[in-house]
Parts: structure tokens; sequence; C-alpha cells
């Protein structure tokens, strides 16, 4: 009997295999999705994969699975940093709000940013109170992004 032991085999990828896995995972719910893209690199804007559910890709639904393959959980630092970049880039109309928001992190995320999550609105008010620790000098090099009530 040949056993594949898929867990080693995920936590043993780059970041970049990691992505690729998962745009291959997201393709295949075609029934889902209309389109599926993988920006990669910088400048993606915090979206790895990208689930469009119409043809219409950012002007209609989608769902946005950002990756993470760290040697441990998701730190909360990091998790409100890319929850602070996917918000702002939509701020400024370069892409509607996605439908969903999935981390995808083999090793999991840590309890502090897991207890926010499983609790929106204190994962609002703990992005709000800590958005000069967690997103205003890390969401553009060399610039502030102040949290403006627009925002």
């Amino acid at each position: 009997m040949n056993i594949f032991d898929y867990t080693r085999y995920i936590l043993s990828m780059g970041s970049d295999e990691l992505e690729i896995l998962v745009r291959k995972w997201v393709s295949a719910q075609s029934s889902k999705y209309a389109s599926v893209h993988r920006p990669a690199g910088a400048g993606d804007r915090g979206c790895d994969v990208i689930g469009f559910y119409t043809p219409n890709k950012f002007e209609g639904d989608w769902d946005n699975y950002q990756c993470k393959q760290y040697n441990k959980a998701v730190p909360t630092d990091k998790g409100m940093h890319e929850l602070g970049k996917i918000l702002y880039y939509s701020y400024l109309g370069e892409f509607s709000k996605p439908k969903n928001y999935y981390f995808v992190a083999p090793k999991g995320i840590n309890r502090n940013l897991r207890t926010w999550i499983l609790n929106p609105s204190q994962l609002k008010k703990g992005l709000i109170e800590n958005w000069g620790k967690y997103c205003e000098d890390t969401i553009v090099d060399g610039k502030k992004i102040i949290l403006e009530p627009e925002l």
C-alpha cells in the first residue's frame, strides 16, 4: 500500500507552491466560480488567489484566499496587516470588497487573531484601535496610511 502524507507535503511547500496549490483547488470549484486568478508577487494588493463569481471580475462578487506559509501560526500583526491592506485598496476603488476572505495557513492562525475573526465586532474594533500598530506604516512602503473615517 502506498500512503502519501498530504499534511507533510503541504507543510513542506514554499509560499509560491502553496498559492499554486490553492489556485488549482479553487479552480476545481468550477460550479462556484466563473474564473480564478493568481496575481502572484509583490503588488498583489493583498490578493493571493481570487475566485470571481461572474465574468464581471472585481465589479462583481469575488472571494479572496490569502495564503500564508509560515514556520508557525500566523501572528496577529501579519493577519491584521493583510486585512488592512485589502480594506485599503478596496477603499481606493481598485476593487470591491470581497464577498468572502479566507486565510489559507497550513500552520493555522494564532489564538488572538482566531478569537477576533470569530467575533467580527471585536475584529473591527481591534483593527481600528490598532491601525497604527498593524497597518499605518506597513501597507505601502514609505507611505503612512492614516485611518480616516471614510476608510
